[in-house]
């Protein structure tokens, strides 16, 4: 899935040349560095990912890449769910992605409006109910 969102957002995923077909593939910083990503999005599951890319920023080995040295680490952003994976929420997912890689090409995004907009109209929610609701357990690089 994330391959495709990738793709799909106008970028070239790094980890094709090395993945498994099926599953995760495990990669180590060493192939991390060989790569020097001009991007990197930190996908967490368990707790917000932009904690992690923060903690990344701050480590002296992880500064040594250039998407760290230009500010370009970002966390993918959740609600109650990753934007990530093979739920509805992809499609956020897929827009945060696009304007984070391609800023001047998507005209802003606003992450609150993109999410009052998606969640009425695939739930029926007003933007109080998103605003009390979904808002508070929003999570990520979504500034």
């Amino acid at each position: 899935m994330q391959t495709r969102l990738v793709e799909m957002s106008g970028g070239t995923p790094v980890w094709t040349d090395v993945a498994d077909s099926g599953g995760w593939t495990v990669v180590n910083l060493e192939q991390i560095a060989a790569w020097d990503p001009d991007v990197i999005v930190i996908v967490h599951y368990r707790g917000d990912s932009s904690e992690i890319a923060a903690s990344l920023v701050e480590n002296a080995t992880w500064q040594q890449l250039r998407a760290v040295q230009e500010g370009r680490i970002y966390g993918f952003p959740a609600d109650f769910y990753s934007w990530d994976q093979p739920d509805v929420r992809w499609t956020l997912g897929l827009r945060w992605l696009a304007n984070t890689l391609h800023p001047d090409r998507m005209g802003g995004f606003d992450v609150v409006a993109e999410m009052q907009r998606f969640y009425a109209d695939l739930y029926g929610l007003d933007a109080a109910t998103v605003e009390t609701t979904i808002l508070p357990a929003l999570q990520g690089s979504v500034e």
